[in-house]
């Protein structure tokens, strides 16, 4: 019979905010180290296949399983973590939070590409693949591919970077500290994307940002989920580059052709200084609101 572990045990994680904080951060380099050798992985078993279109494509199918595979081998083998610790639910509510995120971040795209719209910084393009203007279209996928792709895309980099590994950062250090840090990386793994600035990656981080305080203040990631493919849908449906890709989902697309610095260039709207007003008074928001107290306990808690 194995001794019990005395009240004030220095090795004790509950009792040794230290070993917790060391605890969390080996835990989130586990899982991130995890992660990206699964993603490799998953590239190097599908490239090739005849129905992954094309590099985007090859990225997010290969992500998706990555990620998720790591999740789930995190929350085996730690008896205190749970999907819904982590803050996913495809309950009626977590329909609801996904949905309202949705219509959030349509609703920011929308008001961004508008203005930009009628200030006579975009304009409209008849161009067809494969360019539009002088950009190449990457992708000509239908409506239902579109949408499926999107959403992956988005869900996968939530997981990635929203989900477990900064959870477990917010509880070795802080929520500033961890979500400012994680979102610095997330906006410099946009550097290699078509058009990318420097304005561009600071607002990819500044929608890292946002997300993660979204993830906090709603205590549920479906919500910074429902954000990111709003934001992200609406940009291809209105035909504006994403993040610098160029994909052609409907006929009449929008083409910058104002100064770069406003318009967004290449890289479309995330590269705007319109979009690196309007995040922050989007974060400023969120960071009024009250966090939800009827819920579960989160793993950040």
């Amino acid at each position: 019979m194995l001794p019990e572990t005395p009240a004030n045990d220095p090795l004790d994680i509950s009792v040794n905010p230290v070993r917790r904080r060391l605890f969390a951060v080996g835990q989130a380099t586990a899982f991130a180290f995890l992660t990206v050798v699964l993603w490799f992985l998953m590239i190097w078993l599908l490239r090739g296949q005849t129905w992954v279109e094309n590099e985007l494509v090859l990225s997010v199918v290969s992500l998706a399983p990555a990620v998720v595979v790591a999740h789930t081998v995190f929350v085996l083998f730690n008896p205190s973590v749970s999907w819904n610790a982590i803050g996913l639910s495809c309950s009626p509510r977590g329909l609801v939070e996904l949905t309202a995120g949705i219509l959030g971040g349509a609703a920011i795209a929308l008001s961004v590409v508008g203005v930009l719209w009628t200030l006579g910084w975009i304009v409209v393009d008849q161009g067809s693949a494969p360019t539009v203007g002088e950009q190449e279209v990457i992708w000509a996928p239908g409506w239902l591919n579109a949408c499926m792709i999107l959403f992956l895309g988005a869900s996968s980099e939530e997981l990635l970077f929203r989900g477990f590994g900064l959870q477990q950062l917010i509880r070795a250090t802080n929520s500033w500290v961890a979500i400012i840090g994680t979102s610095m990386i997330f906006g410099l793994l946009h550097a290699s994307n078509p058009g990318a600035s420097e304005v561009g990656l600071v607002n990819t981080a500044l929608f890292g940002c946002l997300f993660g305080f979204l993830l906090l203040r709603s205590r549920s990631l479906m919500t910074p989920i429902g954000v990111h493919f709003g934001w992200n849908f609406t940009l291809v449906a209105t035909g504006v580059s994403l993040s610098g890709l160029r994909i052609k989902l409907v006929d009449v697309t929008l083409t910058s052709t104002g100064p770069a610095l406003w318009s967004g260039g290449p890289y479309g709207p995330e590269a705007s200084l319109l979009t690196s007003l309007t995040i922050p008074v989007v974060i400023g928001i969120i960071l009024c609101w009250p966090p939800k107290r009827n819920t579960e306990p989160r793993l950040w808690d």
